[in-house]
Order: structure tokens, then C-alpha cells, then sequence
């Protein structure tokens, strides 16, 4: 993405006052996930690391199942972006 404006033809949206195709949106919505899903997994990994969680056996185990999930979202999303930016 170049500047404030995309050029190439299709669809328009405009998102934060850049004007943007319909491909350039996609990527910038998939980056966006990818941001967000790398923050939800290392804030899980940090509290998977507290003490006052492992004493909480059943609490440890629904949180490394959330994790896990959240994990294969962020792979996902990763995924999405590489084809976005490729293509």
C-alpha cells in the first residue's frame, strides 16, 4: 500500500480516512487479526506463567484449551495474511 490512496480498481472502503480496495482491505483487516490474536496468545502464555493460576488446576486446564484455540485462530489468520500480501 502506497499513501493514503489505493489505486487499484473494485470495490472502495474507507477505513481511518485511507481509501482502500476491496484486496488492500482484506489485507489490512487480516493484519489487523494477526496483531490482536499474537496479543491474546502472549497475554494467556503470561498467565498461564502465574503462580496464583497453577495452584487452580481446572482453571490451568480450561486456560491452556482456550489458548490452544486461540493458537490455531492465529495460525489461520497468518495464513490469510501471507495470501493477501501474495496475492
Amino acid at each position: 500500500m502506497q499513501g493514503f490512496r489505493c489505486e487499484l480498481p473494485g470495490r472502495i472502503s474507507s477505513r481511518g480516512g485511507l481509501l482502500l480496495c476491496g484486496h488492500h482491505d482484506r489485507q489490512l483487516e487480516d493484519r489487523d487479526r494477526t496483531v490482536l490474536l499474537q496479543g491474546i496468545v502472549s497475554t494467556m502464555d503470561l498467565c498461564l506463567m502465574s503462580l496464583s493460576m497453577r495452584r487452580d488446576t481446572e482453571r490451568m486446564k480450561l486456560l491452556r484449551f482456550q489458548r490452544a484455540e486461540k493458537a490455531q485462530e492465529l495460525e489461520e489468520a497468518r495464513r490469510n495474511l501471507r495470501l493477501s500480501e501474495s496475492g
